[in-house]
């Protein structure tokens, strides 16, 4: 499984770089630039949310084994990035979420809960 992530991981980054190279570096760049600072400050005001979120699923974890907050948020990230990749409704990055949380030895109930309270609000 793992190196089927890593082959499949190479052959998106390979793809990309192929992508990039054929419509031209210079012109991806300078729409890059031309793009400023605003591009950054959305990337960093969408981190504020994330953050929140995986604090809120902290909270849910009952007990003082509960993982930290930059794991939950790392966490919260793999969850947003799948439902933005992958046209499935949404649904996607809620089973990599909870395939991550079960991963790490959580309870199935725990594992629902957050997901179900997250989807719900």
């Amino acid at each position: 499984m793992i190196r089927a992530a890593k082959l499949l991981g190479l052959a998106g980054l390979l793809l990309a770089t192929a992508l990039l190279v054929d419509q031209g570096i210079a012109s991806v760049f300078s729409a890059v630039a031309a793009a400023g600072l605003g591009t950054l400050w959305a990337a960093l005001f969408h981190l504020v949310p994330m953050i929140v979120n995986a604090r809120a699923w902290q909270l849910l974890a009952a007990g003082a084994d509960r993982p930290g907050l930059m794991r939950f948020t790392w966490w919260v990230w793999m969850r947003e990035a799948v439902n933005g990749l992958l046209p499935v409704a949404r649904v996607g990055g809620e089973v990599v979420a909870a395939s991550l949380l079960m991963r790490h030895g959580t309870r199935r109930a725990f594992t629902v809960a957050p997901l179900v309270v997250d989807m719900t609000l």
